[in-house]
């Protein structure tokens, strides 16, 4: 799965269309007061932009914070708890779906800020170490599932599992098509 954050524009003009075109799935984190325009900087998604992204099944939609802290953990728990809270209410409110998944900014967390994403109802949260990089198999838990930044992309793409291969995206039923079990994976007994 492709990861993206912060909510750039190119996300929808570059990215997005090359998602569609080979029906690969990708994840894109945004803090929403650069959406909203409060933030300024290099180029922004639109809302309608986002919409039109969160629709296609092929993407997943996380809450990244309000603002971006540089450091969640280094500001004020009330702070703290409000870019939590409402970056999640923030994009259900503009979306209309649920957002499950936080992203915490340059992967700073740590037990109260676990803790406030767990009160929000997320069901799980991306981290991030550029010194420590991990695949997120290897993660503590799901309020800490690792992944890649871009400084190590070149390397590690060769030796990343490809995971199991993604069945064809079908709108509808296929009645004449034979009834599959689900497949099922163990991971740590889980």
């Amino acid at each position: 799965v492709l990861f993206r954050s912060d909510g750039y524009e190119g996300h929808y003009t570059q990215v997005f269309p090359l998602l569609k075109e080979y029906g690969y799935p990708a994840t894109f984190s945004v803090f929403t007061d650069k959406i909203d325009g409060k933030i300024v900087g290099r180029s922004t998604l639109t809302w309608a932009q986002l919409q039109e992204m969160a629709a296609n099944p092929l993407v997943t939609i996380a809450a990244h914070s309000l603002s971006h802290p540089p450091d969640l953990t280094q500001i004020p728990p009330e702070q703290m708890v409000q870019e939590v809270q409402q970056s999640k209410q923030r994009l259900e409110e503009k979306l209309g779906i649920p957002i499950h998944y936080f992203t915490y900014p340059e992967g700073h967390y740590n037990q109260a800020i676990e803790a406030a994403v767990t009160q929000a109802g997320y069901r799980a949260a991306l981290t991030m170490d550029d010194f420590d990089e991990r695949y997120a198999e290897q993660s503590e838990n799901l309020l800490a599932i690792s992944r890649f930044g871009q400084s190590r992309l070149a390397e590690i793409a060769p030796t990343a599992s490809g995971g199991f291969q993604l069945p064809p995206l079908r709108f509808g039923f296929d009645f004449n098509s034979p009834i599959e079990p689900p497949e099922h994976t163990t991971i740590d007994g889980v």
